[in-house]
């Protein structure tokens, strides 16, 4: 998670400064690309997750006091 962190924050300041607009598509393709790997490692976190806790619970939600857990982990990675 701290690569993406990294790469986020120097994509950013390189999006703010740019004055060429075919190098700031790119930016943004790249800042596009950046997002779609972070939602794809998200949804796979997810589902790791409810899988192991498939039948822990009856209604499968998760209780808000799991979320602090399940976000630390996130974090960690």
């Amino acid at each position: 998670m701290e690569l993406i962190s990294d790469r986020w924050q120097i994509l950013k300041r390189r999006a703010q400064t740019e004055g060429d607009p075919g190098r700031l598509i790119r930016i943004l393709m790249e800042i596009d690309e950046l997002l779609a790997d972070l939602e794809a490692r998200m949804a796979q976190d997810d589902n790791l997750y409810s899988m192991s806790d498939v039948g822990s619970r009856s209604d499968g939600d998760e209780s808000a006091r799991d979320i602090p857990r399940r976000i630390s982990g996130i974090r960690s990675q």
